[in-house]
């Protein structure tokens, strides 16, 4: 799989960034690809668990029909399997999570027992 950024020039850019993807993920890919805006992840690219969580709500967006609430826990696992207290990975996925909706008015909102998700537009129009 090959993901190319057009006009994208500099000794700083690489034009083309190539991800070998294993095991089941690239069949799902495949069958039900969900695009991600370039312009956001040029925005984001300088905090990693920003741009997992802006890979992570656009797919959630993509499929999601009804009020949803996730916990931080499972977050945690998803997430921030490197923070050993859960107060310090709420306090930095809550920044980074600022930081997405800035650029993808997904239909997150943080609550004290994890996260509300409501069905939002994906980042990227579908095609008609």
């Amino acid at each position: 799989m090959v993901w190319c950024i057009r006009g994208c020039v500099g000794p700083r850019c690489d034009r083309r960034v190539r991800r070998q993807l294993g095991g089941l993920a690239e069949p799902q890919l495949v069958a039900a690809p969900v695009p991600v805006d370039l312009a956001v992840i040029r925005q984001l690219r300088s905090s990693a668990l920003a741009l997992d969580i802006y890979a992570w709500a656009t797919w959630r967006m993509s499929f999601l029909s009804r009020e949803t609430a996730i916990p931080w826990e499972y977050l945690q696992d998803q997430f921030g399997s490197n923070y050993h207290r859960l107060r310090d990975f709420r306090r930095r996925f809550s920044q980074a999570l600022a930081t997405v909706l800035k650029h993808y008015k997904a239909g997150i909102e943080p609550r004290s027992g994890g996260l509300l998700l409501r069905p939002s537009a994906p980042s990227v129009a579908r095609r008609r």
